[in-house]
């Protein structure tokens, strides 16, 4: 996947480059820290990412890590990986949302699945978000006029239904949205109707 990359934070060097070994052979670029002091969570955002997380680290731990990710608003999924066994680290870690825990010595294709994973739902959260904040540029664009025409057509609501409640005509709702049409690079009136619907079902949640 182009641009995706995996973060490691352990202290056992031996853990870090295989791991490291383990994603650059499938083309993936792998970024290791040895310790939650010297990880850059602003490295999760440059593209597809996930984050692979000791429990056990000197100075800050893998679950505040995960807990000062979660606080920056980085959504990059995290993996854990511990030594210890440690079931209620693993329930808390997962109840903070958690992609994925393993005990070491892991099974390296099992991992490598689940890392794989990781990256994809990143990947399809980044392009959902993109594509939010491209129509929200396109909305921008609207009148306040447009944006009412507009919120009846996410509502179900008819052309003739429309001009009544906003005391227009027929006419000068149409013609409003042949200018929407253009503003919002919509191909059809269908297109328009599903730009309408999204956003009238995003404000109402």
């Amino acid at each position: 996947m182009t641009g995706a990359r995996v973060l490691v934070v352990d202290d056992d060097e031996d853990v870090r480059q295989s791991i490291r070994d383990l994603v650059v052979s499938v083309g993936i670029d792998c970024k290791t820290y040895e310790s939650g002091d010297t990880f850059s969570w602003a490295d999760t955002e440059t593209g597809p990412s996930a984050v692979v997380l000791d429990v056990r680290l000197p100075g800050i731990g893998g679950l505040e890590i995960q807990k000062n990710l979660i606080a920056k608003g980085a959504t990059a999924p995290v993996i854990f990986i511990t030594g210890y066994g440690d079931v209620w680290t693993a329930v808390q870690a997962m109840k903070l949302g958690a992609f994925d825990f393993f005990e070491k010595p892991f099974n390296s294709h099992e991992l490598l699945t689940r890392i794989q994973a990781a990256i994809t739902r990143h990947a399809e959260h980044l392009a959902e978000k993109t594509g939010r904040e491209g129509l929200d540029a396109l909305l921008n664009r609207l009148t306040p006029r447009e944006m009412d025409i507009l919120t009846g057509l996410g509502q179900g609501k008819s052309n003739k239904t429309i001009a009544a409640e906003l005391q227009l005509s027929v006419r000068t709702v149409e013609f409003h949205r042949a200018h929407m049409m253009r503003k919002l690079h919509a191909n059809s009136r269908e297109d328009l109707t599903r730009i309408a619907i999204e956003k009238w079902t995003s404000r109402s949640t």
